[in-house]
């Protein structure tokens, strides 16, 4: 397989960054990120003694915030 060209990776990450856009600006979309945001410590501090549990905690986090960023991207696309 050849490896695409800058302009094509560019316009994929567009594609997917309004399929995220379109799914998450759902009715059903918009259930769905708010539990994940409900689950995966958007709104609480992630901070334990345990630096294992802290660092999994910010992980969980992480991937919230990603498609909290890209759901945003997709309005201005």
């Amino acid at each position: 397989m050849a490896e695409l060209s800058f302009e094509q990776r560019q316009a994929k990450q567009a594609e997917v960054i309004r399929a995220y856009n379109r799914l998450f600006n759902t009715t059903d979309g918009k259930l769905v990120l708010e539990d994940l945001k409900q689950a995966h410590w958007i709104n609480r501090p992630t901070f334990d003694v345990n630096t294992n549990l802290m660092s999994m905690r910010e992980g969980e986090r992480n991937v919230v915030l990603r498609i909290m960023a890209l759901v945003e991207d997709g309005r201005t696309l």
